[in-house]
């Protein structure tokens, strides 16, 4: 197998008191496209927010092609992040 373009190892995330994330374990290959989706509060947002750079992990590891940038600012990742935005319009 190729050496993956995003790899979390076991990446845990707490705020206070309450377990947002518990050891996640992620593998994205070149080419391939990702989606979280998930029931509110279940921590999708968090792990975006750890790939992306804007929260730190409390334990594992982030992997960009091989490249461990688990405490790299986001502007050393080259990492884009949208958010779904849903509106509805009555006609």
């Amino acid at each position: 197998m190729a050496q993956p373009e995003l790899a979390l190892e076991s990446v845990t995330k707490c705020f206070g008191g309450t377990l947002a994330v518990d050891r996640l374990l992620l593998v994205v290959g070149k080419g391939e496209f990702l989606s979280l989706l998930g029931p509110s509060g279940c921590g999708e947002t968090t792990s975006l927010r750890m790939m992306a750079g804007f929260v730190l992990p409390d334990e594992g590891r982030i992997l960009l092609r091989g490249r461990d940038v688990t405490e790299a600012p986001p502007y050393r990742r080259d990492v884009g992040l949208l958010f779904q935005v849903t509106r509805c319009f009555r006609i």
